[in-house]
């Protein structure tokens, strides 16, 4: 299969091209992106010029930089970007980035997966079943949470005690407590209950929705293993309590028939559960009739029947207001309040500013509904549904699977329908590859007692994580870094314990950007749903389990050598191969192949030493 660049409206050949590629082990970056190539001239016949764009002309608009496509190397398909640097009548200079073509859902949003997503009967019920377990019994968990995020001062959370997935005792059992409307106007926000999806089923899942099965070393990873994510926002919904005002013009009138007969039917969606009173004003005569309906079912019929009243009047000083209550499970719907009128058509009226009220006006009123400072009042719903697609964090599947590479070291090898997320091990393994024939006889040899290297995590409002520097002389926590200093980041953190009002569990933070690992492996000794915070992840633990792959890294030689090949010797050698030439264990950290003509290139090798 020849070299070439394939999008849905070009093709370009580039078997011909003098083009040079690079490719990078990820064992030795922080992305897994691994190809790229240096700038190379194309040219654009008529027939490619009229699929790409007329770059040649100095009047075009809208030339499109990069074109993303399938970048076809060495018989392997692989998702890329072209890049267009320069024009100079028809030759275009152009560059490739491209890597792997196993991921096309790299950059998909976690929220995007095939999540599960489950209806429960009662979800403080359902809550309370599945917290008893661990993973791999359950893909989700509710671990008792610290935050501060919410006012508890507040009229909305004067009830709630700074802790989601509250669970306490009570006359003997153990419960998740429930959000209520107390004596039907008071809003009482007692709880939030929150999934949090296991780190390892996050994973699995994605790799699922790309093809593959995850296997490897990550599947038993103990300090990832019971690891859940938060997903840093609000997963819970509201329902605000409102004034609700409509008045009926009658333009709203419909259906006349002889006689002005007609009829007008407004309706009014309520969201949020409670006490409510209706009041209203209608124009109406003898003969004239007003329905009042509960989502689409007529509850009540009036009429007047008095030949001087022209008005039908609902009012507290008339002491016939219609109270009625909505409830949680209803407002979760919303429930849809109508007024149908049928009778002989009536024109507006204008109040003594000479506004124009209409022929009705509509008033439901929550009986309590703003708190001291005249803000409404939200009730929280916590669901009768389990939607981890809302649980995981603001990042991609890309982003999770790189964060735990340069945490945990790993290496990622597809074969086949598997992919495998193993450890990068500095230890005897497998015959490496015999490399001596591509030896020259003076490489260049490099030492790398002069490079290091600084690990950082993100800095929050609940911690401080130490950075971790490694050098020749082993690793620092919170080491200065100097201009050889190479920095990986990872954008994710185990959240910590705090202690508030007597409960001692981890303390999330609200930013939704950055992936905070929990640790919940079910009930705790007292039989509370307390989150812990093993050690392994930051400090001495990870720097002493990363301290290897970094010392041999800081304290060996590496060999830099070009050698001409023909396509057919090195076509078997991946970037990952284990070689031995020159007398030492190698892996290679870049081969760069200039092609030369058709069939053969000049590869320059770069190594670095294992022994």
């Amino acid at each position: 299969m020849k070299d070439k660049f394939i999008t849905s409206e070009f093709e370009i050949d580039l078997s011909e091209c003098k083009i040079s590629v690079t490719e990078e082990n990820p064992r030795f970056k922080d992305s897994f992106w691994t190809k790229y190539s240096l700038p190379f001239d194309v040219n654009m016949d008529r027939n490619l010029q009229s699929k790409l764009g007329h770059y040649s002309s100095h009047l075009a608009k809208g030339l499109k930089r990069y074109h993303e496509g399938t970048h076809v190397f060495e018989g392997k398909l692989m998702k890329g970007k072209l890049e267009i640097l320069e024009i100079k009548g028809n030759s275009l200079k152009c560059q490739i980035d491209s890597g792997f073509e196993d991921l096309p859902n790299f950059d998909t949003s976690l929220s995007e997966l095939p999540l599960m997503q489950i209806d429960v009967a009662d979800i403080y019920l359902h809550a309370e079943e599945i917290c008893k377990k661990k993973y791999p019994e359950t893909v989700y968990n509710f671990p008792k949470l610290i935050t501060d995020q919410f006012d508890l001062d507040s009229e909305e959370w004067k009830y709630f005690d700074g802790i989601i997935n509250n669970r306490y005792q009570k006359s003997g059992s153990w419960i998740f407590p429930r959000n209520e409307v107390v004596n039907d106007t008071d809003v009482a926000n007692r709880n939030i209950i929150h999934p949090l999806p296991y780190l390892l089923y996050v994973l699995e899942i994605g790799f699922k929705d790309a093809g593959f099965i995850l296997s490897g070393d990550v599947l038993n990873d103990e300090t990832l293993r019971q690891r859940t994510v938060y997903s840093g926002g609000e997963y819970f919904t509201t329902g605000d309590q409102k004034n609700y005002k409509e008045n009926v013009y009658d333009l709203d009138y419909t259906a006349f028939t002889v006689g002005y007969q007609t009829t007008y039917f407004k309706k009014i969606k309520i969201t949020a559960p409670g006490r409510y009173r209706f009041l209203g004003r209608f124009l109406m005569e003898t003969g004239d009739k007003l329905s009042i309906y509960r989502n689409d079912f007529e509850q009540t019929i009036f009429q007047t029947n008095d030949p001087d009243s022209y008005v039908l009047e609902f009012s507290e000083a008339l002491g016939n207001t219609i109270v009625f209550d909505v409830s949680i499970t209803e407002a979760l719907e919303g429930v849809t309040i109508g007024f149908k009128f049928d009778g002989k058509a009536k024109n507006n009226e204008f109040d003594a500013e000479e506004n124009n009220i209409g022929v009705a006006q509509i008033k439901i009123n929550p009986i309590r509904t703003h708190s001291e400072s005249g803000d409404a009042i939200p009730f929280v719903f916590n669901e009768n549904r389990v939607d981890l697609k809302r649980a995981v964090p603001d990042m991609t599947f890309g982003e999770l699977v790189t964060t735990i590479k340069n945490w945990r070291n790993y290496d990622l090898i597809f074969d086949g329908s598997r992919v495998y997320m193993n450890y990068i091990k500095i230890a005897p393994g497998e015959d490496p590859v015999d490399f001596r024939n591509f030896e020259i006889e003076k490489p260049l040899r490099k030492f790398t007692d002069k490079q290091s290297f600084i690990i950082k995590f993100p800095d929050t409002d609940v911690a401080q994580f130490d950075s971790i520097y490694f050098d020749e002389n082993g690793y620092k926590l919170n080491g200065i870094q100097n201009k050889n200093t190479s920095e990986i980041t990872i954008n994710g953190f185990a959240v910590p314990l705090a202690t508030f009002r007597g409960t001692t569990t981890s303390k999330i933070t609200d930013d939704a950007n950055v992936l905070q690992l929990v640790y919940y492996d079910g009930l705790n000794a007292a039989g509370y749903n307390h989150a812990t915070n093993p050690k392994g992840l930051h400090g001495d633990e990870i720097a002493r389990f990363l301290q290897p792959w970094f010392t041999n890294r800081v304290t060996n030689i590496g060999f830099q050598w070009t050698k001409i090949v023909s396509k057919n010797q090195i076509k078997n050698i991946d970037i990952r191969t284990e070689i031995f030439c020159y007398g030492k264990r190698q892996w290679f950290k870049t081969i760069t192949k200039n092609q030369i003509t058709a069939n053969v290139y000049s590869i320059e090798f770069v190594t670095e030493g294992l022994d």
